[in-house]
Order: C-alpha cells, then structure tokens, then sequence
C-alpha cells in the first residue's frame, strides 16, 4: 500500500496536534508492506508487517533486502525489462 496523501498538522493556537505512526503489533494481512512518500524530504519510508505464526524476523528481513535491491537495479537502469 502506498500512502501519498498529506497529513498535515492541525494547529489549534495552544495545542498544536502532528500525525504520528501508530503500531499496534497486530497485522491483518499475513503479510503487507506500507509505504508513505515524505515530500519535504524527497524520499520513501516504510514498514513491513507480517504473521509471526508464519514468518520469521530473518525471512522478512530477507524480504525487505530483495525489495530494495529490486528498486535499487530499477533505479540503476530504468530501460531494463522486468522479465530480466
């Protein structure tokens, strides 16, 4: 999923209210990766939530570090197929 959508601050004179993450320890998928452009700092962050019932912390590890290999080559050459 991927959260593109401004979450500004609300400022109401004396109390000023920011968004802030929010992780419960609860997923509802068995696995999911979220997602949120921060455009004042012109990157991407994220998190993966996955099912400790199926997934182990080194397995999703090794996901996020294909994930982001898989952007890296992406970004490295843009004109190369996917099939490749």
């Amino acid at each position: 999923m991927l959260q593109n959508t401004p979450t500004p601050s609300l400022d109401l004179g004396a109390v000023r209210i920011e968004p802030l993450p929010l992780g419960t320890g609860a997923v509802k998928f068995d696995l999911s990766l979220a997602l949120q452009e921060v455009p004042e700092e012109g990157t991407v962050v994220g998190g993966l939530g996955y099912s400790m019932d199926l997934f182990d912390a080194a397995t999703a590890r090794r996901l996020v570090d294909g994930f982001q290999g898989l952007l890296t080559a992406a970004m490295e050459d843009p004109q190369r197929r996917i099939s490749e």
